[in-house]
Formats: structure tokens, sequence, C-alpha cells
């Protein structure tokens, strides 16, 4: 749940740092696409099925423009995509100077259940940690 309030608010301060601009829009205004049509686009037929990683981003950047919100689904939280460079510093700069970020689950499943020995030496370096250390 820390996760998921600390990335709602570094979204909601990255946008409001950003209000200094005409052109930027509130976090709540930030394009998405509803959980429904997300997932009928994945289905056969669908405007994202069996395309790469690749189209699929492509594709949002084409509908939505340089910043697109991913709904929260299946128990994960929302994800901001941010296509423009000066807004992806915009966004690390806006996390504060104890960021959360949240880590890959593949990756952590296979440092923390599949070789936890080979990594307990090295776990803060890479990342396993969150917030102040």
């Amino acid at each position: 749940m820390k996760a998921k309030i600390s990335l709602l608010n570094f979204t909601r301060v990255f946008c409001s740092m950003r209000n200094a601009d005409q052109n930027t829009k509130p976090y709540s205004e930030v394009p998405t696409v509803s959980v429904p049509k997300f997932i009928l686009r994945n289905l056969p037929g669908g405007k994202y099925y069996k395309k790469s990683l690749k189209e699929i981003q492509e594709s949002f950047y084409n509908e939505f423009g340089n910043i697109f919100k991913l709904p929260a689904m299946f128990g994960k939280s929302e994800m901001i995509f941010i296509y423009k460079a000066d807004d992806f510093e915009t966004a690390i700069r806006a996390e504060g100077i104890w960021p959360v970020r949240i880590s890959l689950d593949t990756l952590k499943y296979y440092r923390d259940l599949k070789h936890p020995k080979v990594y307990e030496q090295t776990m803060d370096q890479i990342g396993k940690r969150q917030g102040q250390l």
C-alpha cells in the first residue's frame, strides 16, 4: 500500500511542478484508458493483440501524447508512462530525497526467492531497500 500512495504522491507532485507551464494538466486529467477497454484491446481482434511491446508503446504515445496513465488493475498500482525527456527529468526530481520506486516483480522474485544467497551481500546496492537508507 505504501508504494501505491508514494506513486500517487509522486505523480501529483510531478504534475503540480509542471503546472507552471500552460500546457500541463492536473494529475486527474492525465490521459488514461479504462480497464475494460485496455483488456478488450489485448484480446483477439483488439488493437494490441499480438503486438510487440514497442508497437504498444508507440500506440500509447500516438493516442495519448507525452504522458499517459495506465490504470491500476489485477492488484497492481497504476503506472505513468513519460515519453519526453524533459518531463522525465522533472518526475525524477519531484520524488524528493528518499524516493520509493517500485521494482519489477520478476526481478524481485528472482532475487528474493530463486537465488537469495547470491544477492544477500549486495541487496542494498542493487535496490532492495526503498526510501530512507
